[in-house]
């Protein structure tokens, strides 16, 4: 009976989970299709990959872990949920990256990020993957305690990943520059600190060895912190139009400005107005 009743729960906490997932997956394509008027940008498109990781992998996983595939159709799922996998983590990096282009990064500090996230890739994602086969379609010790090991360590590399992503925007926003940026600065710490707990808790479940868990409660997470992207970029729009306003004002007395506090929003395809007010629960998560 309790070994029944906890598995009811596991099955509860990965519905949840799958469905908060695919809920939020969905309002990140209304909010994106709505809030850029180009869609040629790095920005955009790591935000539709992450969505779209989100979806795959609520779906593709929820499948394999209720045995609903089997044979040709289990390979089928676990390369779809495998390949979801990369999209929404390294897609939800490539957010992070792309979003200091915008700022005042320096040029080596972003090419050794870039690095670190092709390493991340190609020594978590793909050596991952590998074991996740492995375990699944052979099921040795091997494979198993081997998946076991490697699953610990891509999760602790890619929040080390995202912590310094997360790290360099904070530090470099405010840079410099007047009050706007600096509140900007001040919001993204609050935002980050949240980002970060949420993190930290998907790890200790991972090393808790409650793999389901950990999956379920990475899919809610992963939705939750790039809808809170779309809050960052709106209090970054907010912060450039109050500097465009600053700045026809004091070319108008002849006042001395300071440069743009960001380089460019038409960069990432940003429209200049605020957000859509679809956002406002993601904003209530921070409020």
């Amino acid at each position: 009976m309790p070994n029944d009743t906890a598995g009811r729960a596991t099955d509860a906490i990965q519905t949840i989970g799958a469905a908060i997932s695919i809920y939020n997956a969905v309002e990140i394509y209304v909010c994106a299709f709505s809030t850029f008027k180009r869609y040629n940008t790095l920005y955009c498109w790591s935000v539709l990959t992450c969505a779209s990781g989100l979806l795959m992998q609520s779906i593709s996983w929820t499948l394999v872990s209720y045995n609903c595939c089997v044979g040709n159709g289990l390979l089928v799922a676990l390369a779809t949920s495998s390949l979801s996998w990369w999209a929404m983590v390294t897609g939800f990096s490539v957010t992070l990256y792309s979003r200091l282009t915008i700022i005042d990064v320096p040029h080596v500090y972003c090419t050794r990020i870039k690095m670190l996230i092709i390493f991340n890739f190609v020594f978590c994602h793909l050596l991952t993957t590998m074991f996740t086969y492995g375990s699944r379609l052979i099921g040795s010790d091997f494979w198993v305690t081997g998946y076991s090991i490697i699953e610990k360590i891509q999760v602790t590399m890619f929040l080390i990943q995202e912590v310094i992503l997360s790290s360099m925007y904070i530090i470099h926003v405010g840079t410099g520059y007047g009050d706007e940026m600096r509140a900007v600065q001040k919001a993204t710490l609050y935002v980050n600190i949240l980002v970060l707990i949420l993190d930290l808790v998907v790890v200790v479940v991972e090393y808790l060895d409650l793999f389901t868990i950990q999956v379920a409660l990475k899919l809610a997470i992963y939705s939750i912190k790039i809808k809170l992207e779309f809050l960052i970029l709106r209090q970054l729009t907010d912060a450039s139009d109050s500097y465009r306003k600053s700045t026809a004002l004091a070319a108008k007395c002849n006042c001395h400005q300071t440069e743009a506090p960001v380089k460019s929003l038409k960069a990432i395809g940003m429209k200049s107005n605020a957000l859509p007010e679809a956002l406002s629960s993601a904003s209530a998560v921070v409020s």
